[in-house]
């Protein structure tokens, strides 16, 4: 239950009309009589007031309203009174709006009224006394008394008005709690159950426990005995002064509630745990599946994943935080009458029972810079050669090392081929249009290369050097004849010019 007292619970009250000063004589001499023929009976209230008044003083009362109450409407349904609850007399130091404890005294459901009051002579004393004597504040006469003594105490403690506390009028103020019908449900908290476990196969058995919670305003017992294969009952009762506030218990999972709502058991399965010695089946945990980020665009980055495997006798535990660039561990335990085998990429405990797996998770930027463009390089081709029938030599294709581009080549490379080199871009870079080169969707680039089919067998012939840009032996001859006979005549020529 939760009395705390919210600021936005003030509310007001108009108080009765008609001269202060009459209700205040008539309040006077009935409290003097009423002291003088029941004398003060004293009271269980958090301060006691003195019988003789000395000097003025602050009190505060908090009362419980009829059922159908209003504090903010009318306090005082069918002329029923207020019951007192709880007051205390506020001395030098305490705050002017101090309220006394009676939360455990307050019932489920309840409507409180709390009023404060100054009290300045004799007569607003033995007022207050009556008020203590018969444990009750009137409707009418009460009720408009202590309206005007609680304009009085905001008159003289300035603290006590603030911007919700404001006098106005024939209005007085009044702080009310009202607890919410749900907040009237105590939920029962289930057991904390130990099944027995079988430590070494052949071995000992450990005893099952059960720990009853502690709710207060719950006493549970436990019906059974706690032992290996036993069914036990677990009550939760609600206590009697709860019960007698308005208290009940709330439906709550696991517990099947009487129909009073005030019992309810909770079953409990102990375990009948085999312990023979029978080997354990052994097992090989299972990596786990692993996705990295991926930054799709730049400044969106999806998160990464990992995904347990299901294995039968194994349970999986990921410990570590699940976001790129951080390392985790993944253990596998054996369940009863199951060891782990020995696995790569796992470590194994001595005993087989737990094994560790570390994922080391990408990081991967993805920041808005934006990526640096390059453009792929043709790769370097020579074909092959026939250098004599029979002999021919191998052609080579040899991708290009450029800054920010990782080449990869398919196909075979030999003489009438066709080999495919894909250019992909490194993180941070992106590729840009190149001559020879097809940009694909997805971001890389592929350049073809046709190797030459040559042939070269034995009963090939050479090709004539004029082919390649040459000449034959014979025109070679030839030709240094023809220049020869051209020199020899030109000489002949100029001789005869000479003579």
């Amino acid at each position: 239950m939760n009395l705390s007292r919210p600021a936005n619970h003030i509310q007001h009250l108009r108080t009765r009309t008609g001269p202060y000063w009459v209700r205040r004589v008539l309040a006077i001499v009935l409290a003097f009589l009423v002291a003088l023929g029941m004398g003060f009976a004293g009271s269980t209230a958090a301060t006691a007031v003195e019988d003789e008044f000395t000097e003025p003083y602050d009190i505060t009362f908090v009362w419980k309203l009829p059922e159908g109450g209003s504090a903010p409407w009318n306090p005082f349904p069918n002329g029923q009174s207020q019951t007192l609850v709880d007051y205390v007399q506020i001395t030098d130091g305490m705050a002017p709006n101090t309220i006394p404890n009676f939360y455990d005294q307050a019932e489920c459901g309840g409507i409180y009224q709390i009023d404060s009051y100054r009290i300045l002579d004799d007569g607003a004393h033995f007022a207050v006394l009556d008020w203590i004597s018969r444990g009750e504040l009137r409707p009418w006469t009460d009720g408009d008394l202590g309206a005007n003594w609680e304009r009085e105490y905001q008159d003289t403690n300035p603290e006590y008005s603030h911007d919700n506390w404001k006098n106005d009028g024939d209005f007085s103020f009044f702080t009310w709690f009202e607890t919410p019908a749900e907040a009237c449900d105590l939920a029962p908290v289930a057991p904390m159950v130990e099944q027995a476990v079988c430590t070494v196969p052949g071995g000992d058995v450990t005893d099952p426990s059960v720990t009853l919670a502690d709710t207060a305003g719950i006493t549970y017992t436990l019906d059974g005995t706690v032992a290996v294969g036993e069914t036990v009952v677990v009550i939760a009762a609600l206590d009697d002064d709860y019960a007698n506030k308005g208290y009940m218990l709330a439906a709550t999972d696991g517990w099947a509630l009487s129909d009073d709502n005030k019992i309810a058991t909770y079953t409990v399965e102990l375990k009948d745990v085999p312990c023979d010695v029978t080997p354990p089946v052994e097992v090989a945990p299972v990596a786990p599946a692993v996705t990295d980020a991926v930054c799709e665009v730049p400044g969106d980055l999806t998160d990464p994943t990992i995904t347990v495997a299901e294995t039968e006798g194994v349970n999986y535990d990921v410990e570590g935080d699940i976001k790129a660039g951080s390392t985790l561990t993944v253990t596998a335990t054996a369940e009863q009458g199951y060891m782990l085998a020995a696995t790569d990429g796992w470590a194994l405990s001595d005993d087989s029972k737990i094994a560790t797996y570390t994922v080391e998770l990408k990081d991967v930027p993805c920041d808005v810079t934006p990526p640096v463009e390059v453009a792929p390089v043709a790769p370097a081709v020579t074909d092959a050669v026939c250098e004599v029938p029979g002999d021919l030599t191998d052609p080579t294709v040899t991708v290009a090392e450029t800054e920010g581009i990782s080449y990869t080549r398919k196909g075979e490379v030999k003489a009438g081929s066709t080999v495919t080199v894909t250019a992909s871009a490194q993180d941070g870079y992106r590729l840009k249009a190149a001559e020879g080169w097809t940009m694909n969707d997805d971001g890389t680039a592929t350049y073809t290369v046709d190797l030459k089919q040559i042939d070269c067998s034995k009963n090939s012939t050479t090709p004539p050097l004029a082919t390649t840009g040459g000449i034959s032996a014979a025109g070679a001859l030839m030709l240094a004849i023809g220049l020869i006979g051209v020199g020899a005549s030109a000489m002949f020529i100029r001789r005869n010019k000479l003579t």
